[in-house]
């Protein structure tokens, strides 16, 4: 089952401060996603450079390893998180960071892997392929 996390509740509203636009649709400049080990932030400008707008922190807290827009759908973003006792999960948004859903199944090594490996975190995340829908 997946679960549905509301980052308002749980990890902080991504909303948007702007600093010298009036809202984020005028920024149709370069998007610039930040993952850290205090959690993520998106940081938008304008074509000129010029005016900024923020948005974060979500994940307050968490590692954030890699953040990733999916180019096949508009506002798809895919973050690999460490979240300390818990170990490595991968969590998707639909709606650029306001809610998010964890994976059902955390990745692992297959079960009764003959070396005896843990994965001790998510360090990349590649979109499937243009055909690949939900992949």
């Amino acid at each position: 089952m997946t679960e549905l996390i509301d980052s308002a509740a749980e990890f902080g509203r991504p909303e948007w401060e702007a600093t010298g636009a009036t809202r984020p649709s005028d920024l149709d400049g370069p998007t610039l996603l930040v993952g850290t080990r205090k959690g993520a932030w998106l940081l938008a400008s304008d074509a000129g450079r010029t005016a900024w707008a923020s948005s974060g922190p979500m994940f307050l807290g968490h590692i954030i390893q890699h953040l990733v827009l999916d180019p096949r759908q508009g506002g798809t973003l895919l973050a690999a998180s460490r979240t300390g006792h818990l170990g490595p999960t991968v969590f998707r948004s639909t709606d650029l960071g306001l809610t998010w859903s964890e994976a059902t199944k955390p990745p692992a090594f297959a079960e009764g892997d003959p070396h005896d490996r843990a994965l001790r975190s998510v360090f990349w995340l590649t979109p499937g392929h243009a055909d690949e829908a939900g992949t």
